[in-house]
C-alpha cells in the first residue's frame, strides 16, 4: 500500500469520526432531550394518577374519565383497563400499544414507591422506558406462573374432595384439629399388618405449608404416571426423584387406573392453570 492510498484511508476514517461526533449529538440534542421531556410529562401525568387514586371519589373519577373517553374522543378501553391505563389514555389520547407502555411504567413506579417529582430519574437511572416496562413484564409473569400453580393446586383440592379411598374412625372421645387455611385434616397412619387396617397415631398440627407441599407431590407423582406407559419412564422417575415402582404403587393407591387416566387429571390441571396465567397476563398488559 503506498502512501496517497494511506493517506486517502485516513481521510475516509476521520470523515467517519466527524459522522459519529454528528450522530452523537443528534442523540443528545433531540433523542436523550426528548426522552428528558417526555419522562417529565409522564411525571405529571403520573400525579394525576396519585392524585385521583388517593381521592375518596377516585372511583367516579375513573368512570366518568373512561365515559368521556368513549362519548367525545371515541376511544373505548377493555373493561380490565387499570386506572393507570385510563389516565394515560385521556392524557395523551395515543394507541392502545402506547397506552400499555406508559401506564405499566406508572404502575411499577407506584408498586415501588416512587413520588411524582421522583418519575424523570426513576425511568432515567433503569435505562429508560422499555427497560422499566420489560422488568414489569417480568415481575407479570412470576405472578401469573405463581396463580397458575395456586390454581392447579385449588383445583386438585376440590378433586381430591370428592375422592374416596376409605373411612377413617377414631376413637371415642378423639378430636381432630383444623385451622382456616387449610382444606384436609392431617393425620398420621402407620399399617397393623395383622389386619391389614391402617392406625391413626397422630393428628398433625393443621399448616398450609405441609398441605401444600403435599398437593404438589401429588402432581409430581402423578406427572410421572403420566409416562407409566413410555419407554423413559423409569429415566423420568429417576431424574425427579423418584423411583418408578413406588410410582406404580402409588398410582393403584390413588385409583388411578393407568397412564391415560392420570394425562386426563393432569390436563385439566393444566387448563385451569393456563387459564389463570393467561388471566393475570391479560389483566397487566
Amino acid at each position: 500500500m503506498n502512501k496517497a492510498e494511506k493517506l486517502k484511508i485516513e481521510e475516509y476514517i476521520e470523515r467517519a469520526h466527524a459522522a459519529t461526533t454528528l450522530y452523537e449529538s443528534y442523540t443528545f440534542r433531540f433523542v436523550k432531550r426528548a426522552n428528558i421531556e417526555l419522562y417529565k410529562i409522564l411525571a405529571h401525568v403520573y400525579k394525576l394518577y396519585l392524585d385521583i387514586s388517593a381521592d375518596e371519589l377516585s372511583d367516579e373519577i375513573f368512570s366518568g374519565m373512561r365515559n368521556t373517553l368513549k362519548k367525545r374522543h371515541k376511544l373505548r378501553l377493555q373493561k380490565n383497563s387499570s386506572n393507570a391505563s385510563i389516565v394515560v389514555r385521556f392524557a395523551t389520547l395515543s394507541c392502545t400499544k402506547t397506552t400499555s407502555v406508559y401506564s405499566r411504567v406508572l404502575e411499577t413506579a407506584y408498586l415501588a414507591g416512587v413520588e411524582w417529582e421522583q418519575l424523570a430519574d426513576y425511568i432515567t437511572h433503569r435505562g429508560g422506558i422499555d427497560k422499566v416496562r420489560t422488568a414489569a413484564i417480568g415481575v407479570a409473569e412470576r405472578e401469573a406462573a405463581k396463580r397458575g400453580c395456586i390454581a392447579a393446586r385449588d383445583e386438585l383440592s376440590l378433586k381430591l374432595e370428592a375422592a374416596h379411598l376409605g373411612a377413617v374412625k377414631l376413637d371415642a372421645g378423639v378430636g381432630t384439629v383444623i385451622a382456616s387455611d387449610v382444606q384436609f385434616f392431617h393425620l398420621l397412619c402407620t399399617r397393623d399388618y395383622t389386619t391389614g387396617e391402617l392406625k391413626v397415631v397422630a393428628s398433625a398440627y393443621p399448616s398450609h405449608t405441609l398441605e401444600a407441599d403435599a398437593l404438589h407431590h401429588y402432581q409430581l407423582a402423578c406427572r410421572a404416571a403420566t409416562r407409566s406407559d413410555k419407554p423413559n419412564f423409569k429415566e423420568y422417575c429417576a431424574d425427579n426423584g423418584l423411583n418408578d415402582d413406588k410410582v406404580l404403587l402409588w398410582m393403584r393407591a390413588n385409583n388411578i387406573k393407568d397412564a391415560v387416566a392420570a394425562r386426563l387429571l393432569m390436563s385439566q390441571l393444566s387448563k385451569v392453570a393456563n387459564e389463570a396465567r393467561v388471566g393475570v397476563l391479560v389483566e397487566a398488559a
